[in-house]
């Protein structure tokens, strides 16, 4: 019975020696109490619990165009990636992946994202003041590391203001590797703006997309959780 554990055998020759015709009962004596102890010191048994629901996931892309401060035209195609909706607006920092390239010529063309970051209405503190937070590592020319940041100020300002706060961040460019919990040095290389246009607006709602346990479930909490926070920050009580 080598290589079956928990298979255990009560039979004659657990006996330190033989015992006599007619033995049937002198083994079973021994068999039963190893049975009694085996049942009086098995592990307890752990209570069951129904497997976790798998996690609905989110996708969907996103495109701005814009400029450095110096001129050259700056491109970002995105697409941000949701694991779990739940968790992700149960987080305090509503953070999302972020995968794809930024397209700037003086920075050497077309660059992939190494890594990526987005985090949604991440709160600062004030009532009725968020920030939308883009921190994206790249490989520049020669190989160089660099950190493209981006910011949107959202918060309700004299003036109809929610398109351009929602749709406009100013990006940094800063040499070096800087992970979401690092704060970049105080001198960047580039600055610059970027901009969702309208009809990149209206291609990306078309790219939103869920997979998972409870896809509509997942796309309805999303979007209800993005307007609950713009109705925060710009609803009639601002």
């Amino acid at each position: 019975m080598y290589g079956h554990p928990r298979l255990y055998v009560a039979d004659a020759a657990a006996l330190p020696g033989p015992v006599g015709v007619n033995p049937s009962l002198t083994i079973a004596a021994p068999a039963d109490r190893m049975c009694t102890r085996l049942l009086e010191n098995r592990p307890p048994r752990r209570a069951h619990r129904p497997a976790p629901a798998p996690a609905t996931a989110l996708t969907f892309a996103e495109v701005m165009r814009g400029a450095l401060a110096d001129g050259p035209a700056l491109t970002l195609r995105l697409t941000i990636t949701v694991d779990d909706v739940d968790a992700f607006i149960d987080a305090p920092d509503h953070r999302a992946a972020a995968h794809g390239t930024v397209d700037c010529e003086p920075l050497g063309g077309q660059l992939p994202l190494r890594d990526g970051w987005f985090s949604l209405f991440v709160p600062i503190g004030l009532p009725g003041r968020r920030r939308m937070l883009y921190r994206l590592l790249l490989d520049g020319p020669q190989g160089r590391p660099l950190t493209l940041t981006g910011r949107k100020e959202v918060g309700d300002d004299p003036g109809p203001d929610l398109w351009a706060d929602t749709t406009t961040p100013a990006v940094e460019i800063h040499r070096g590797r800087y992970e979401p919990n690092e704060e970049p040095g105080p001198a960047s290389l580039r600055t610059g703006v970027v901009r969702v246009g309208r009809l990149d607006f209206v291609r990306q709602l078309t790219t939103m997309r869920a997979t998972g346990a409870a896809p509509l479930n997942g796309l309805i909490r999303f979007g209800r959780f993005f307007a609950g926070e713009l109705w925060d920050a710009y609803g009639p009580g601002r």
